[in-house]
């Protein structure tokens, strides 16, 4: 059997390594990063094209949480009238929570083109050279 003091020792020695593993375990845990997205023109609906999830439409807050520090994310936008768009883009995950990062986004803005401006170019190209 333990006496007062050893046992002290024990609690105090478990108590240290379970405080000790949470915080490395906080360290290294998931982190948050957000972006702000917007179109020009706005109204685009976002899909997440790792899953294929629609996340909303511009303008649009989305939170991302990872393991990592940076997270590169993949999405497409699609609006009538309008030429489907892909894009990528770094997301640096700074934030321990997920209220931070909503704070604090990450700026990404995505242009659309129209469908018809290529095909009137194209056109007109096509009759120019017949003449």
């Amino acid at each position: 059997m333990l006496t007062g003091d050893e046992q002290l020792k024990k609690i105090f020695l478990v108590s240290s390594v379970m405080l000790m593993l949470s915080l490395l375990t906080g360290c290294v845990g998931n982190k948050y990063g957000s972006a702000y997205i917007v179109s020009n023109p706005p109204g685009a609906e976002v899909r997440n094209m790792d899953d294929g999830t629609i996340l909303g439409v511009t303008p649009l807050k989305q939170v991302w949480q990872d393991e990592g520090k940076r997270k590169f994310v993949n999405i497409q936008l699609d609006k009538t009238g309008y030429k489907d768009k892909a894009t990528s883009f770094w997301l640096t995950l700074k934030h321990r929570t997920r209220k931070s990062a909503i704070n604090d986004p990450q700026f990404v803005e995505i242009i659309l083109d129209e469908k018809n401006s290529n095909s009137k170019s194209t056109n007109e190209e096509s009759t120019n050279a017949l003449q």
